[in-house]
């Protein structure tokens, strides 16, 4: 059976919400997936993984830092500080031979926008 692993970054909910939604498709279509917080990932990816996909929210243009989770949290009046998809990203080796996607969740779709996608890729 074919295995996927979501690791989401979620400030709001929303990113995983589609997180989430992506999974029960994969789940619909026979596969093994599995939804993550960034918080709970491996920092040693399964060997018999097929599927990594990546989700974060995009902050300020970009992947979410310590500053732009803080306010998110703030804005929210809950959650713990994360290091988010970023550091795991940056202690985490992924397989060259991994197949991979990225998602993210932006308020608007402007040239100010940005990509938290772009970033994880």
């Amino acid at each position: 059976m074919t295995r996927a692993l979501i690791i989401v970054e979620s400030c709001f909910g929303n990113t995983r919400a589609i997180a989430d939604s992506v999974a029960a498709g994969l789940i619909d279509g026979g596969v093994d997936a599995q939804v993550v917080d960034v918080d709970e990932a491996p920092s040693c990816l399964p060997a018999d993984l097929d599927l990594l996909i990546l989700g974060a929210p995009t902050h300020n243009r970009g992947l979410p830092t310590a500053a732009t989770r803080a306010k998110a949290r703030a804005q929210a009046g809950s959650g713990k500080a994360s290091h988010g998809i970023g550091g795991w990203l940056e202690t985490t080796v992924i397989p060259a031979s991994t197949t991979a996607a990225a998602f993210d969740t932006v308020i608007s779709k402007g040239w100010l926008s940005g990509s938290a996608a772009k970033a994880i890729a």
